[in-house]
């Protein structure tokens, strides 16, 4: 009875051992090729322009994936000068979405939700909306945290 116990027991240290530590526990890693093509699938017309970027009407509008480590895509200064970019992590964190131009913008793109704005333009106000209702007013060269449903951005 003591062999079987041991013989038992060592499979499931080896079962441990063995399995990825991706496969333990409910989260699923998708490696940064599953989530480019998943973003590509869910939104046509997008063209992959990197390994983690994704652009569509040639650039004008740029997603970029964060690469899962908890390291942002990009750092909050990054947005380009002149763009609107939305983030899924506060203070410009997670993934980054960029639009040139005033929009209205969908941010469905971004796949999480909006949790910060910044408005990299040298002048007038970004408005964040849910539907029809105001959520936030980002002036020009500001960065913010949003809480609650974002669905669009544009120029006031």
């Amino acid at each position: 009875m003591r062999r079987v116990l041991a013989l038992v027991a060592a499979g499931v240290v080896a079962l441990l051992i063995a399995t990825p530590a991706s496969a333990v526990g409910d989260e699923v890693h998708e490696s940064m090729d599953q989530r480019v093509a998943r973003v590509l699938e869910e939104n046509p017309g997008g063209l992959r322009t990197g390994w983690n970027e994704v652009s569509w009407r040639d650039g004008a509008a740029v997603l970029t994936l964060a690469d899962g480590t908890g390291v942002p895509a990009r750092a909050s200064s990054t947005c380009a000068n002149g763009r609107i970019c939305v983030y899924s992590g506060k203070s410009g964190g997670g993934d980054q979405f960029a639009f040139s131009g005033c929009g209205p913008h969908s941010v469905s793109v971004l796949g999480a939700p909006v949790r910060s704005v910044e408005n990299a333009r040298a002048s007038g106000s970004v408005v964040v909306k849910n539907g029809s209702t105001i959520v936030k007013i980002v002036d020009a060269g500001d960065t913010s945290n949003v809480t609650g449903t974002v669905t669009t951005v544009g120029c006031a």
